[in-house]
């Protein structure tokens, strides 16, 4: 039983970073563009973060200030870097 709950612990230990890393991004992008975007929007490949149902509009002035997203994302936490937004 106690490999169990390790388990459990541990899923819920990286449920709680992906979380902290979400917010970081929807913060930043809430900040640079005025735009409000879920949670449940954002996925991560590799070292990308991917915006889904996303507007043109909101990805054009993501790609206008991404540098300064992207060190507001990786100032704000530091469990795993950040580095492109599509």
């Amino acid at each position: 039983m106690i490999g169990i709950s390790e388990l459990f612990k541990r899923i819920q230990g990286l449920r709680a970073r992906d979380i902290v890393i979400r917010t970081a991004i929807q913060e930043a992008i809430k900040k640079q563009t005025g735009a409000d975007i879920s949670l449940e929007s954002v996925s991560f490949s590799s070292d990308s973060a991917v915006l889904k149902d996303a507007s043109s509009a909101l990805k054009s002035a993501i790609f206008i200030k991404k540098s300064a997203i992207l060190a507001e994302i990786n100032a704000a936490q530091s469990m795993k870097k950040i580095v492109d937004i599509r």
